[in-house]
């Protein structure tokens, strides 16, 4: 095969197990590092399920390849908010909430 050739990339398997994460964790090493997944409900977890580890070079390639689909994203639907704030929008709503109900 020559540089100029796209590699032969198998399709995914339809029936490969699929989790849901919203909290990661990254361990950086001096070769590679590691990404592990995981979901939180509420205010319990983070429960993990998957940890994936990756040289530098290959995580370089996926940071820009999630930077450039969520631009796309964004050009489509609009931005996505920073999680941080989400979350602190939503103590916010909940503090409120709270302090009504106790008028």
């Amino acid at each position: 095969m020559s540089v100029s050739e796209p590699p032969n990339i198998p399709p995914v398997p339809e029936d490969l197990q699929r989790e849901y994460s919203n909290f990661v964790l990254i361990e950086p090493g001096p070769m590679d590092a590691t990404i592990t997944f995981g979901h939180q409900v509420g205010g319990a977890g983070p429960y993990w399920s998957v940890r994936v580890t990756m040289p530098w070079e290959e995580l370089k390639f996926f940071a820009s390849a999630l930077e450039q689909h969520v631009g796309n994203y964004q050009q489509s639907y609009g931005e996505v908010r920073d999680v941080m704030a989400r979350a602190a929008e939503q103590l916010k709503t909940q503090a409120d909430q709270a302090a009504k109900d106790l008028e």
